[in-house]
């Protein structure tokens, strides 16, 4: 996905962690990431943001969510 981004464009990326299992689908490992890996995945980019961890709205659910930009980061007005 990385390589497929324009410069300058921008990747917003929410997925399902380990801990999950526990809570709800999904809950099969193979498809739960482990802590940092959705950042490590795109490490190329430029992180605008990164989460994870357990939420509770709109249900219970363990996460990692990222903003990444292709090159270097936007400036702020």
């Amino acid at each position: 996905m990385a390589t497929a981004l324009a410069p300058g464009g921008v990747l917003i990326y929410e997925t399902f962690m380990l801990g999950n299992e526990r809570l709800r689908r999904p809950r099969s490992l193979a498809f739960l990431l482990r802590p940092g890996e959705l950042r490590e995945a795109f490490a190329a980019l430029t992180i605008v943001a990164f989460e994870q961890g357990e939420v509770t709205s709109p249900h219970p659910a363990v996460i990692q969510r990222m903003v990444a930009v292709n090159g270097p980061p936007p400036a702020l007005p």
